[in-house]
């Protein structure tokens, strides 16, 4: 998250308020300083890929978890946010001190990583949390947590006591009590569907993309920033609106359903080869909070995230007879069928049961070819979040949010929609070769609703 610094603020007095933060946050959450491994082969219930939260009072405070970077350039906040706020001009190395794209659970995964990285006006406030302990929603949640206690501070530090979360926010045990309220028993043998499977990404019989750096053929593929203005996105649903009517289709359908044919018509159009692949898929996480269960609590800080995936002919999807709305009804009718409650059951019951965890993996951050991925936390309300007014520009509110993406994802199609600015124009990150870049931008359809920003 990029914020402007009041004036007359130093980054030390900054750097000493959202550590203040922090500590007050790790006093209601103590699992955010512990660490992720691969569980012991001697623990009871051990299975190959099984991973384990490990945390003692002991464990790291908010001053080894939250770390303090000046940043060498001669530019200043001034410089990159009219400039709109590139994602390349520093390196993850000099961003954060974990590694989030390159995870060792062999000697341990902080749970909460963060790095105040400061520049003449500003700072970058960039922040990691293990995807395998809290999913998008709960990252949110957690980053509130903290905004709040920053926000709260007053010029006098006190010592009032801070309670500990309720268990219930997040205790593990919690989606067996479900399954067990929902269907009588977790131990009942789980319904092996395919869509259960799709969800959860359990397909032992196919062969993974993960860890294959020549996704891509060796094509050098970047990351790259698109803004939607609200007009375009206005005029985009209008679009939909005519073609079906006052449909349940969401507007995350409908930036989805621009990237996707936007990124395949590119990927068609630049290939020195003939396509052979005859379908093209679109591959979402998602929250289930809202659809798991009634009885589940929605202020759940673990991982409740599922795999959509949505499949169509590749001629028809790159087709000009095919318009983006109706590409954004086909993702809707998939997301519809698939993320039900029954489903969403059935999935983490089979979950539960799964032999070998090395077998169950997210595909949307490993796609190539004619797979796309698209990590869409688009009605997260990051520009509400509020870390003190006293200290930050712009009521206390971020300017701007940023993904890191990593370095060692460019071999791979994922794309990013970051949250709704304020304006209601939207932004998005794509990752692209140049030949496809030069594509989309002389593409008549996708210059009508976004253009590219932060390019050198």
């Amino acid at each position: 998250m990029y914020f402007s610094l009041k004036r007359g603020v130093r980054a030390v007095d900054a750097f000493a308020h959202l550590q203040e933060g922090l500590r007050r946050t790790l006093l209601q959450a103590p699992w955010l300083s512990g660490s992720v491994h691969w569980q012991s082969q001697e623990t009871p219930g051990w299975r190959p890929g099984k991973l384990e939260l490990r945390h003692r009072k002991s464990n790291a405070g908010a001053s080894a978890l939250l770390r303090f970077n000046e940043l060498a350039t001669s530019k200043s906040y001034t410089d990159l946010r009219d400039t709109g706020f590139p994602l390349n001009t520093f390196g993850d190395e000099d961003m954060i001190w974990t590694k989030p794209w390159n995870p060792d659970y062999e000697i341990g995964v902080p749970v909460f990583a963060a790095q105040a990285n400061f520049l003449p006006g500003g700072c970058f406030l960039a922040f990691s949390i293990a995807c395998q302990i809290a999913d998008g929603t709960a990252m949110l949640m957690i980053i509130k947590i903290w905004a709040d206690h920053c926000s709260s501070l007053t010029m006098t530090l006190n010592d009032d006591p801070i309670e500990v979360l309720p268990r219930e926010t997040f205790d593990r045990d919690n989606l067996d009590e479900v399954l067990v309220r929902e269907r009588g028993t977790p131990e009942r043998a789980p319904v092996e569907s395919k869509e259960a499977r799709q969800l959860i990404g359990l397909f032992p019989e196919q062969k993974s993309p993960v860890g294959d750096s020549s996704a891509t053929g060796g094509v050098n593929m970047k990351h790259t920033i698109f803004y939607m203005p609200h007009k375009a996105y206005m005029a985009l649903l209008k679009q939909c609106v005519a073609e079906f009517g006052n449909t349940h289709i969401a507007g995350n359908d409908l930036i989805s359903a621009l990237i996707w044919r936007s990124l395949m018509r590119a990927w068609v159009a630049t290939k020195t080869n003939d396509v052979s692949e005859p379908i093209s898929e679109l591959l979402r996480p998602f929250d289930a909070r809202p659809n798991f269960a009634q009885s589940f609590k929605t202020m759940y800080l673990g991982t409740l995230n599922f795999e959509n995936r949505t499949t169509m002919p590749l001629p028809t999807l790159v087709s000009q007879d095919t318009s983006i709305a109706s590409v954004a009804n086909t993702i809707r009718a998939a997301v519809s069928s698939q993320a039900t409650q029954e489903n969403l059951l059935d999935a983490y019951a089979l979950l539960r049961a799964a032999p070998d965890y090395n077998q169950v993996q997210w595909r949307a951050t490993h796609t190539s070819g004619s797979s796309v991925g698209i990590l869409s936390p688009i009605v997260l309300p990051f520009n509400d979040t509020c870390f003190g007014r006293g200290i930050f520009g712009n009521e206390g509110k971020p300017d701007a949010f940023r993904p890191i993406m990593g370095a060692c994802n460019r071999g791979f199609r994922t794309c990013f929609v970051i949250p709704r600015k304020k304006n209601g124009g939207l932004e998005f990150v794509m990752t692209l070769s140049e030949e496809e870049m030069n594509f989309l931008e002389d593409d008549i359809e996708f210059s009508r609703y976004a253009f590219p920003i932060g390019l050198p």
